[in-house]
């Protein structure tokens, strides 16, 4: 198979891969993640890259860009920023500990929406 630095170097998709899960009432999709202490209730859905956390802007709610890049890392490894919304509830733990749980449940929503090219995150 191929590893993670061959798949960085291909090229950007132009639009998001078929779902092939089942979505809710809404077209979302849900995961849980967790780290540490921490829980996050995660939904993605097609958009335009919106990023909710507790419902906040995920910019306001995590102030330290070392959070912010981890809580968007599995859309720059899938190559799938700004093709799909987040909307997710984190509670229980620090800042790290709760960035790392939103990542887990994005990367988990995101396999769970195309298991076969979303695989890395």
């Amino acid at each position: 198979g191929a590893n993670a630095l061959d798949m960085r170097e291909q090229p950007r998709p132009v639009a998001i891969p078929e779902c092939s899960a089942e979505l809710d009432e809404k077209g979302r999709i849900y995961a849980t993640g967790r780290r540490k202490t921490a829980t996050a209730r995660v939904w993605i859905y097609p958009g335009t890259g919106k990023f909710t956390v507790n419902r906040m802007s995920m910019i306001d709610y995590f102030v330290r860009d070392f959070h912010r890049d981890e809580v968007t890392l599995p859309f720059a490894v899938t190559k799938m920023a700004g093709f799909f919304d987040v909307w997710c509830t984190v509670k229980g733990g620090g800042h790290s500990g709760q960035a790392g749980a939103v990542r887990h449940g994005v990367s988990r929503c995101l396999n769970e929406w195309n298991p076969a090219t979303l695989r890395l995150a």
